[in-house]
């Protein structure tokens, strides 16, 4: 996903540049982001286990830091990232969608770019994972991650957990990019990546994709 990014991207945007993973998991993304030399990469998560687990993954990074946080109310400066990340997070809370892309936009600088996707609407998915969360209500999120994190992959494991706890909303895709497009002078969407998103254009040969997947995954690149 980051090197699809990347190409949207004008040349060497990265390198130098402040960079925050809004909701970063594990991870995975600031690691591939070092591979651009960034300034200085931020990761903030709500889960204190993963952000421990992170500072000791990355201590070795001078220009990697982790801050337990909520996606939903940052205290970062205005007008502070030049790119700023946000993977499948923004559907796990209860803020609406439009307070939490004004809030992200905020602090992203005039003329830096911002990657984010959403959770589209409709498809059974959706309820094969409001099923999850009712099984997994009385298991203890800590527990959860500490058993399966050397048993599954990084990114399915923060698949698994984002799915499994906390909040999980939907939004139509053209009120999406209505709220883009208030807060952004450019919004692209970006096609999905074979065998990482659910879209039409990874699921073209899917007859049955809209009762599946409803709109499947919003994916868009923005630039303020």
């Amino acid at each position: 996903r980051i090197k699809q990014i990347i190409k949207y991207l004008p040349k060497n945007f990265i390198k130098n540049k402040i960079v925050l993973d809004s909701g970063c998991g594990p991870g995975r993304y600031i690691n591939e982001i070092l591979r651009y030399k960034p300034k200085l990469a931020i990761g903030i998560d709500s889960g204190k286990n993963i952000i421990l687990e992170n500072k000791k993954k990355f201590r070795k990074f001078k220009n990697v830091r982790f801050d337990q946080a909520l996606i939903d109310k940052l205290k970062y400066k205005e007008n502070y990232f030049d790119f700023l990340i946000s993977a499948g997070v923004l559907h796990h809370t209860k803020t609406s969608m439009n307070y939490l892309i004004k809030d992200h936009a905020k602090v992203i600088k005039k003329g830096g770019y911002f990657f984010v996707f959403i959770a589209g609407k409709g498809g059974i998915e959706l309820d094969v994972w409001n099923f999850s969360r009712r099984v997994m209500i009385n298991v203890d999120i800590n527990k959860a991650y500490s058993f399966l994190k050397n048993k599954i992959s990084h990114m399915r494991l923060q698949g698994f957990l984002d799915h499994s706890y906390g909040e999980y909303k939907s939004t139509p895709k053209d009120k999406f990019e209505n709220i883009l497009n208030k807060n952004f002078s450019k919004v692209i969407e970006i096609p999905g990546v074979y065998g990482a998103d659910v879209t039409k254009n990874t699921f073209k040969k899917d007859k049955f994709f809209k009762v599946r997947f409803g709109s499947g995954n919003l994916r868009y690149l923005c630039k303020k």
